[in-house]
């Protein structure tokens, strides 16, 4: 079974370089390893990194309201993914559907976009 918990990496105060993810734990003997590693990265480094919860979810809620909605979205990880980002390995990159979702979406909410790429898909 999976269990959600966030993970916040801010400074001592959060702004627009703060980083919110929600991990997905499992419950098998890697799940177990990466959910200690990751606790112990968090006190470690001062991390936020908490069950999700009604408590938690208000309070990502008001830290995104206090900044205005600065912050990015929430990226939803693994905790493998997430053990291998806090190592140095970057984030994932996204699946092939969720690109051509992404590209999909833009076209539709930015006309600029929408414009530059048919005008690049004419061009080839």
């Amino acid at each position: 079974m999976t269990h959600y918990h966030y993970y916040i990496i801010a400074g001592a105060q959060c702004d627009e370089n703060t980083r919110l993810f929600k991990v997905g734990v499992g419950s098998s003997k890697q799940g177990s390893r990466d959910y200690l590693f990751l606790t112990a990265f968090a006190v470690e480094h001062g991390h936020f990194f908490e069950l999700v919860s009604a408590k938690t979810d208000d309070f990502v809620r008001r830290v995104t309201l206090s900044l205005g909605g600065v912050l990015p979205s929430i990226m939803v990880l693994s905790s493998r993914e997430m053990v291998r980002y806090l190592k140095g390995a970057g984030l994932p990159t996204l699946s092939n559907d969720a690109l051509l979702t992404h590209d999909a979406q833009l076209k539709v909410l930015n006309t600029n976009y929408r414009i530059i790429s048919n005008l690049r898909r004419r061009a080839s």
